[in-house]
């Protein structure tokens, strides 16, 4: 798969390649709350990140919240 246009805004459904700030690379897929299988990489579309990262595009640094912790990613990819 190759990454799709800088101007493409991200949508459920698609697998987005986050840096964390530890340095680590995770490739997640926005899917439904009934679809969340962490361990496969699927996050849901109402969790922090996942509203976080809907609308967001390839290059952005985007923000979210869990609890009072407040983190911040980069989006690699958007594939």
């Amino acid at each position: 798969m190759d990454s799709i246009s800088s101007s493409t805004r991200i949508k459920f459904g698609d697998r987005v390649k986050i840096l964390f700030p530890n340095n680590s690379e995770k490739l997640l897929t926005i899917g439904t709350t009934r679809e969340v299988t962490p361990q496969n990489g699927v996050i849901s579309d109402e969790c922090p990140l996942g509203k976080a990262l809907l609308g967001a595009k390839n290059g952005d640094k985007i923000s979210y919240k869990v609890g009072k912790n407040s983190f911040t990613v980069k989006i690699l990819a958007v594939l």
